[in-house]
């Protein structure tokens, strides 16, 4: 069996994370989100509270690390792709912020 290099391991993990964060927001916005209007108010503030304090395990650790992934891989991309391409992405990722 052979080994897949650090670099190649790197570009697997962030394209999973890739995924990965694209799922939770579809759940949030297909599911989570259109759930809590059937709730009355009372429970909708336990739910919530208790939605708020599970995020930074499910979305906001994988949403640092994958932006830690994009950063890196303004050093570590793959061979074929010119770092313009990447700087464009950049680009249009900070437009989106903004």
């Amino acid at each position: 069996m052979a080994s897949i290099s650090i670099i190649k391991q790197f570009l697997l993990m962030n394209l999973v994370l890739a995924f990965y964060n694209v799922g939770t927001i579809w759940a949030h916005e297909v599911d989570i989100f259109r759930t809590w209007k059937l709730l009355d108010s009372k429970t909708f503030a336990a739910v919530q509270s208790v939605h708020w304090k599970k995020l930074p395990y499910w979305v906001f650790i994988p949403v640092g690390l994958s932006l830690i992934g994009a950063v890196a891989l303004l050093w570590y991309h793959p061979s074929k792709i010119p770092v313009w391409e990447i700087l464009l992405a950049f680009g249009f990722h900070s437009f989106h912020i903004h």
